[in-house]
């Protein structure tokens, strides 16, 4: 994973909940919750969640000033 979060370049399509977590800034338990919640888009295969960078991207730009990970 690259350490700049804004160069996605570099960053596989399909990402797993720690690479998810990772692009986010988040720990990969709070994206398996969110997803789990369907706050986050994810897939469950099997046991493990697996995200779309692409998704992930566009999920964090239409919350932008939102209060959507506020308790």
């Amino acid at each position: 994973m690259p350490s700049d979060a804004t160069n996605t370049s570099e960053v596989p399509l399909l990402l797993d909940s720690r690479g998810a977590g990772e692009l986010l800034g988040l720990h990969y338990k709070t994206v398996e919750r969110l997803a789990h919640a369907g706050r986050l888009p994810g897939v469950k295969l099997g046991r493990t969640w697996r995200f779309s960078r692409d998704s992930l991207i566009q999920f964090c730009g239409s919350q932008t000033g939102s209060s959507e990970f506020a308790p």
